[in-house]
Order: structure tokens, then sequence, then C-alpha cells
């Protein structure tokens, strides 16, 4: 039988070259005779780091280009990681697999004193993202949060350089680089949720490509799928225009679902959290009820910061 070339679309960076490599590995275990061949595909994203996504509120800054590629037929699969994908796909593409989760939890690297509460008062900490800054804020209202950008080695450079006392990671993309996390310490999540689809690879493809479909749902993860499924409604369920900073985790037991999630006003004045376990309903089901039930609880002291 003639090998199945399967096309792999990437974004260039290190850690998007691993995970697709990853992916790759994964996909030829799982399905034999299969033959990847990985694309790199520069996105406006990398073209443009300078581009701060956070202050102009767009989505999908790093995988529109991706997604063209996909809905054009140049690649047959696209390698994201799911945080970036928007919660309204291109048109035509849907996400066929969600390979098994890494670690969802956000770290703190600084050196020695890897620790968010070891660290010295007023203390400088590098993140760009508004969700991380309120709930770093409300753990350490002593805290300095400065701009980094850069990918993750670039950013561990600025901190030996000591331009930075600790800055903020994802924990998936140090350990899927394997790169030493002696310096590098989890934040609980009682103190720091994560972003939807943290940890999470999200494999798109075209709708149409039932072949390409059927050959990746060989790796989709079950539990990883209920997550992320449950992450992304709570998401959309805020609506498009939702700019206040969000967090959102959830973790299947058995055939319970645990959503823990934050809602923040920009000045992280008014925080809201939430925990609800529950099961009997399918996971979008389960992330719409959470947020719908968020918003009516803190809507108006949103509302109220923002004006």
């Amino acid at each position: 039988m003639e090998p199945h070339c399967i096309r792999i679309g990437t974004r260039g960076s290190a850690l998007a070259t691993a995970q697709a490599a990853w992916f790759a590995t994964q996909l030829v275990a799982a399905v034999p005779g299969i033959t990847p061949r990985i694309v790199v595909v520069q996105t406006q994203g990398d073209v443009n780091q300078r581009h701060d996504a956070f202050q102009t509120g767009e989505q999908g800054l790093f995988v529109r280009r991706l997604e063209e590629a996909l809905a054009d037929g140049s690649i047959d699969i696209a390698v994201h990681s799911l945080k970036d994908l928007p919660s309204e796909l291109h048109p035509g593409l849907c996400i066929a697999a969600y390979p098994k989760r890494e670690d969802p939890r956000d770290a703190i690297a600084a050196g020695e004193t890897a620790d968010l509460f070891g660290l010295q008062n007023g203390a400088r900490v590098g993140t760009c993202s508004p969700r991380r800054t309120v709930q770093l804020l409300a753990a350490r209202a002593d805290l300095r949060i400065l701009p980094i950008r850069g990918n993750i080695d670039t950013r561990l450079h600025k901190l030996r350089q000591g331009q930075y006392d600790a800055i903020v990671l994802a924990m998936a993309g140090p350990l899927r680089l394997g790169l030493d996390m002696a310096e590098m310490t989890p934040l609980p999540e009682s103190v720091c949720l994560p972003a939807a689809g943290q940890g999470c690879l999200g494999i798109q493809t075209r709708e149409g490509d039932t072949v390409t479909r059927g050959l990746v749902a060989a790796i989709d993860d079950p539990d990883s799928r209920r997550a992320a499924l449950a992450e992304r409604a709570f998401m959309r369920a805020l609506g498009a225009g939702c700019t206040t900073p969000t967090a959102v985790l959830a973790r299947p037991h058995g055939s319970n679902l645990e959503i823990s999630a934050m809602l923040s006003s920009p000045d992280g004045a008014h925080i809201h959290k939430s925990t609800v376990t529950s099961a009997g309903l399918d996971s979008d089901e389960q992330g719409a009820a959470l947020a719908h039930a968020m918003l009516r609880r803190s809507g108006h002291d949103l509302m109220r910061a923002t004006t």
C-alpha cells in the first residue's frame, strides 16, 4: 500500500515546530502507513512580532494564516496551541482531535527563588497577560508587573540578565521543549487559573476531509476533549466582545466535570471566581452554564468598572 502523506502545518517558532513534531510522532504510532511532512507556514504574528494582541483585542493573530493555508488546501492539518484558537473557527474548518493535555498551569520562573511568595517586596514580574496580571496582583499587591515579549528562550534570557526578578510562563511550553524546570515553580490554581485551552493542542482539519479527520481521530484524548469543549464553550458564552480578563480550567473526574473560572474587571478591582462540579450535561452545556451564571452575578460590577 502506498504511504499516505499528510502535510502538517505549523508556525515556525521552536515551540510550534516541537508541538508539530510531537503530533507527527503520535500520529505515526497510532496509524501505521502514515508519512507526515511538516510544513512551516509563516503567520502574521511571526512577521509582526511587535504587534500586541492584548491591546488590540484581536483574536487568532497567530492562527489566521494557518487556517487560510488549511482552507486553500496547502496543508492537510494545522497544529495549534488551543489557547490561541478563537472560539469561532474559520468557516469550513473543525477541530478534529484534542491530544492528551500537557500540564495546564502557569509557572513562575525566578532562579533559585522560584516561588511567588518568596519574591522580595516590589519584585519586577514580567508578563503581558491581563489574566495573569489581575490574579498576581490579587495575591501580591506589591508586585511591579512589567511587559515582556519574545519566545520562551528570549524571556528566560531577559530574566537571567536581571531585567526581571521573575517571569510567568505556561508550564506546557518549557515541558514540550524539554527545558530544565528546576528554576520554575507551578502557580497554584487557587492563585492563578490558566487561559482556556492552556496546555492543549487543537488539531484542525477541513470539515469535508473525512479521510484526514478519521486518521487524526486516532489520537483524540476523551478527557482532554471534554475539558477543552467546556472551556471553549465558557469563553464563547461570554461573547466575542468581552474584553475582561478571564480564566477557566475544566477537569474531568469520572462522569463528573469540575470547572473553575475567573472573571475580572480590567483593573482587577472586581474579581469573581466560581467552581462547579456536575454530571449529566455535555461539556458545552456545562461551560456555557457557568459563564451565564457568573455573568449574572458579576456583570454589574464589571460593567461599572469599565465605564
